[in-house]
């Protein structure tokens, strides 16, 4: 009798903290509308200046994300608004030449998916030139001039440090502080940047971002002897491989699954572990991870569940150690 009344009462007391910390991160949750305002003020101080006519569209003002999230998207949706009204939208005869209407729109829609915050910014100009992109990406030898590459490939070009398709350094554009920052401030949310292009129709660029960043859901993986924590917000599939497609997988340094390439390492070998060796399995797990543009094939030795990981400050004690955030 007793040992139902401790397990009936441990299962409310889960119920309670259940409801407790719904209710503390419900505190934390504002209204994306917060921010709008300045959306707008950046679109039209940056058409003024550049003396091209863009409206800025929001939908989803409503949409509530934690605080701490909302402060730090502002900066990288400023600079996204600035660079769909330098790079994208033309000026006003341009556009009237392509039969467009004067005056470009760029569109901001904020939703919910699940556990992410999807936030789209998309512009009606004359999208990214390719032919640019790769002609800056030869110079900077980021590719090589006889390299073929796809026009995904091309468009992650954009987000390497420096890069910029500008000609003249402005205070808007072409100072070397570019899409980079972007993702960095985006990946630094835990969050990721995907951009899809269409040729003199625009270019939409899509951020997934936490819904809050005080608990963050993990995936928990062994290696050997060590147990790890991966963002669940960056798995996009669990493959299980037998030791030949393992092997062909690794002789091949990459594994293909949805027309897309992941590079495959073992866990260990990543965080500086050459010792540790995969264990002979006779299906070995692997996580299809992805962050941005970039994409890894992880192989572990065992996935043990999920689990809800609380965030928390780290003390001054350790704040400046390397590789600890």
């Amino acid at each position: 009798m007793n040992l139902d009344e401790a397990e009936s009462a441990l299962q409310q007391q889960n119920r309670m903290n259940y409801e407790l910390q719904h209710g503390l991160m419900s505190v934390r949750m504002v209204p994306f509308s917060l921010i709008v305002e300045r959306l707008h003020r950046i679109v039209r101080q940056t058409a003024r200046e550049l003396e091209k006519q863009a409206e800025l569209v929001v939908e989803g003002e409503k949409v509530d994300i934690d605080r701490s999230v909302l402060d730090k998207m502002g900066a990288p949706l400023e600079h996204l608004l600035r660079n769909a009204v330098s790079h994208g939208v033309e000026l006003p005869k341009q556009r009237i030449k392509h039969g467009k209407p004067a005056q470009g729109t760029i569109h901001l829609k904020v939703s919910r998916e699940k556990d992410e915050i999807l936030v789209m910014v998309s512009d009606d100009g004359a999208g990214i030139h390719l032919d640019k992109v790769r002609q800056k990406a030869i110079e900077k030898q980021l590719i090589q001039a006889d390299q073929e590459v796809t026009d995904q490939t091309l468009m992650s070009v954009i987000f390497e440090p420096g890069f910029s398709t500008a000609s003249n350094v402005t205070q808007i554009a072409g100072r070397g502080v570019g899409l980079d920052a972007v993702r960095g401030d985006i990946t630094g949310l835990g969050g990721r940047i995907d951009v899809t292009n269409l040729a003199q129709q625009g270019a939409q660029f899509s951020i997934y971002l936490p819904v809050t960043l005080s608990v963050i859901p993990v995936v928990m993986v062994r290696s050997g002897h060590h147990v790890f924590a991966v963002p669940a917000i960056m798995v996009e599939q669990l493959q299980k491989l037998k030791p030949p497609v393992l092997l062909a997988t690794y002789q091949a340094k990459q594994l293909d699954w949805a027309g897309n390439q992941y590079p495959i390492h073992y866990l260990p070998k990543l965080v500086g572990d050459e010792l540790t060796q995969a264990e002979a399995q006779t299906y070995s797990p692997i996580l299809l991870l992805r962050s941005g543009t970039y994409r890894v094939a992880l192989h572990v030795d065992e996935v043990l569940g999920n689990e809800d990981v609380v965030m928390k400050p780290i003390g001054a004690q350790v704040a400046r150690v390397a590789g600890v955030a």
